[in-house]
């Protein structure tokens, strides 16, 4: 009840600033404190919200429906703490804090521009929203009042609340969220100032801040991304670290836009020129954060996506797609109204000088953030257009993206050998422009025969060259070090592209079965299978077993460890597979789990449907697999029916048959059932039903079952482990790039730092 009048109280608060700061700007009121009280009130609210969220987390209060469903007692501090951002409330609640934080720390800056009116009266519009978004995605909502038939079940079953999705149980989610959402909150910096510079017609003053805020833009959005990737190849198991599912690309594309902003901020800084596409790109960069978060909470892509969030209520995604529209149609109309005015500082620049060829390689880096766009929201395209919504394939990116990212490397690339509004086109540099033109040529020959391979390496060998020529002008420019960040993060640009490219043309994967104390061969490694050994965690709720593989290269001594990881939460009844990473200079050993099974010391047969089999322990006894009955679910484990099997054993000797269904548990999805031990009256025999097969959900093909004496018992069993090993070449490479990327970025910042422009 509180919560909502404070939050109701900040709303008007945040919108009332908005229309007054728009009237002093038009000269219709005189009291310049009223807004700025206004608005930093509502921000003093938001940063109370958060404060007592945090406060409701670590002191461990579970009547509040978002502690309870999203943290528990037992968490380390660390993972505690980032129960906070876990769910859809707590995520607004962080964004919004963010954007609030920014706008106290940038004040000082927009209030010397003379840009306070315009910028903060869109910025108390933007919290105004955002204000709306937490009241319907309420984080202070009592578990009584969200589940009132059932609450006191809820506390009395899980005392200790009901803790976080196992799979964001990881150390990374410390980390990658709160980076993200602090670089989609800077994203608002130069948004604000653009429109700023449009209404006030003042087109110079605002890029000395954009470019700094835009650069951090740069390094939060770039490090959210990388620990995305990296948190994906080293938890998930599937062996990569991009998927271009749609949750990755609607944080991809508001980065290449601003990296694209970077450079053309640069251009208009040194000539003058492209005026008109920094103030667009600037406004697409926020329009298209705010999208991206459509995407991963309405749902609308749900089906094709492994990570979106859950759905949410229509009011909050159709007020999301009010919040764009209007976004959008703001811009364009301020735009409108300017661009007589813009288009008579058009500045066209001379070929062969610098600024040309950044323009024509961010022109190339726009049209592939389009195809990554288009092909993200393809599904919902066809659904408009009533065909049937289907999810595009890696292959589409990934070959898409291949000429883009070669043209904006070689056009990039020459233009660190030109100079500024200044025609150099020395012998050196047209015999490079020529080679690059010819590598075009063959490239799109390449492309359009589907020799994917050529083009891979002519990519491999420009982004070679590229990574020569910036490493020497980075030596060259060592001692002046405020200088080297952007070839620094060329140099990273370049060496992604190669790990990228090597990575994936020389990757080799195999699925194998290990038995325990065997050894096997496979992709030039013999692995050996130690079994699995329990992780005393001190966690109730978890079990977690560590499986021990020993590998060494055929005909090496080095040998390696892997230990891959299975979570059970029995409470929950939810599993996770964690995979394992050797790493070396030049490559990747990754192996991750799939399956765990018994192997008994006893023969097994495997039951089809009608067949007969001679129990081979006995020959007077015959076992025929009749029928399956899905008797019902288990209203604990919907994914678990409940399945009987039903065997006919004939005793030929007596000439006797008997009929009897046996009762379990299958996995609709994996196969694997409950194994069940059935005693065959009359006889010292015991069938064991270890293993089910289906063809689909109601469909079962076989099943297989292993025959022992009473005698035999307890049986001997050695563990058999499925695991996917993987070999990936120079993945060091795609870190190693990343992070000079990032760390280019930082250079600059420095620059901006020491030059007092942030």
């Amino acid at each position: 009840m509180i919560y909502n009048i404070l939050n109701i109280i900040a709303i008007i608060f945040s919108i009332s600033s908005s229309i007054i700061y728009l009237l002093i700007h038009l000269n219709k009121f005189k009291n310049k404190n009223s807004p700025r009280i206004l608005l930093f009130s509502s921000i003093a609210i938001v940063i109370f919200f958060s404060f007592f969220l945090l406060y409701l987390i670590t002191s461990h209060n579970y009547h509040y429906s978002y502690v309870f469903f999203n943290s528990s007692s037992s968490l380390p501090l660390p993972i505690l703490l980032s129960s906070f951002y876990a769910g859809q409330e707590g995520s607004f609640l962080l964004w919004l804090t963010c954007i609030s934080i920014i706008a106290i720390i940038i004040y000082p800056k927009i209030k010397i521009m003379e840009y306070e009116n315009i910028a903060y009266s869109i910025v108390s519009l933007i919290i105004f929203f955002f204000l709306i978004f937490i009241y319907i995605k309420n984080p202070f909502s009592l578990l009584s009042q969200d589940r009132p038939n059932d609450f006191k079940l809820l506390l009395e079953n899980y005392p200790n609340g009901y803790g976080l999705n196992p799979i964001l149980e990881n150390i990374w989610m410390v980390i990658h969220p709160p980076i993200l959402f602090i670089g989609y909150s800077t994203v608002l910096v130069p948004f604000i100032l653009a429109l700023s510079a449009l209404i006030k017609n003042d087109y110079i003053k605002w890029i000395k801040l954009a470019i700094p805020w835009t650069i951090i833009s740069n390094i939060f959005l770039g490090l959210g991304l990388i620990l995305g990737g990296f948190w994906s190849y080293e938890t998930l198991g599937w062996g990569g670290y991009w998927a271009w599912d749609p949750v990755e690309n609607s944080s991809l594309v508001p980065w290449i836009i601003t990296i694209v902003l970077s450079h053309t901020l640069l251009v208009q800084k040194r000539t003058g020129g492209l005026v008109k596409t920094n103030l667009i790109l600037s406004i697409l960069a926020f329009i298209f954060v705010i999208y991206s978060t459509f995407l991963t909470r309405s749902g609308i892509l749900a089906d094709f996506s492994v990570h979106t969030f859950e759905k949410s209520e229509n009011p909050l995604s159709i007020l999301i797609i009010i919040f764009i529209l209007l976004l959008i149609i703001f811009s364009i109309i301020i735009f409108s109204l300017r661009y007589g005015f813009l288009s008579r500082l058009n500045n066209r620049f001379q070929f062969a000088t610098k600024e040309y060829f950044i323009s024509l390689g961010v022109v190339s880096l726009l049209l592939s953030a389009f195809v990554i766009f288009v092909g993200t929201n393809l599904p919902i395209i066809q659904n408009i257009l009533g065909y049937k919504p289907k999810k595009l394939e890696t292959s589409f990116f990934n070959n898409w993206n291949l000429p883009f990212i070669f043209i904006s490397m070689s056009l990039l690339f020459i233009s660190i050998l030109l100079n500024w509004k200044k025609v150099t086109l020395q012998r050196n540099v047209k015999i490079i422009i020529s080679f690059i033109f010819l590598s075009l040529i063959v490239l799109t020959i390449s492309l359009l025969v589907g020799n994917y391979y050529l083009a891979n390496i002519l990519l491999i060998v420009i982004s070679l060259i590229a990574f020569i020529f910036n490493a020497y002008y980075f030596l060259q420019k060592l001692i002046g070090f405020y200088q080297i960040g952007s070839y620094f993060s060329h140099i990273g640009f370049s060496l992604l592209i190669i790990g990228i490219v090597l990575s994936g043309i020389f990757s080799e994967q195999h699925i194998i079965e290990l038995k325990q104390d065997e050894v096997k061969d496979t992709l030039g490694y013999n692995l050996k299978y130690l079994g699995s050994e329990l992780i005393d965690d001190g966690r109730d709720e978890l079990d977690s077993y560590k499986f021990k593989i020993v590998i060494n290269e055929n005909g090496q001594t080095n040998q390696y460890l892997l230990a891959p990881k299975y979570n059970l939460y029995p409470r929950k009844k939810q599993q996770t597979f964690e995979p394992d990473i050797v790493t070396t200079i030049f490559k990747d050993i990754y192996a991750s789990p799939f399956m765990l099974n018994k192997q008994y010391e006893i023969p097994f047969v495997n039951l089809n449907k009608n067949n007969t089999h001679i129990i081979s322990i006995d020959t007077n006894y015959t076992v025929t697999l009749k029928d399956f009955i899905f008797h019902r679910f288990d209203e604990n484990d919907e994914d678990k029916p409940i399945i009987g099997i039903i065997l006919e054993f004939h005793n030929l000797k007596q000439n006797l048959f008997l009929i009897d269904t046996i009762f379990t548990k299958v996995n609709v999805q994996s196969g694997e059932i409950e194994e069940k031990i059935y005693d065959l009256p009359m006889s010292d025999i015991k069938i064991l039903i270890q293993q089910f097969r289906m063809k689909t959900a109601t469909n079962p093909s076989y099943i297989t079952v292993g025959f022992a004496r009473i005698k035999d018992f307890p049986l001997i069993y050695k563990e058999v482990l499925t695991i996917e090993l993987s070999i990936k070449p120079y993945i060091l490479l795609v870190w190693i790039g990343s992070i000079s990327i990032i760390i280019g970025f930082i250079f600059a910042i420095f620059r901006h730092l020491k030059n007092r422009y942030v």
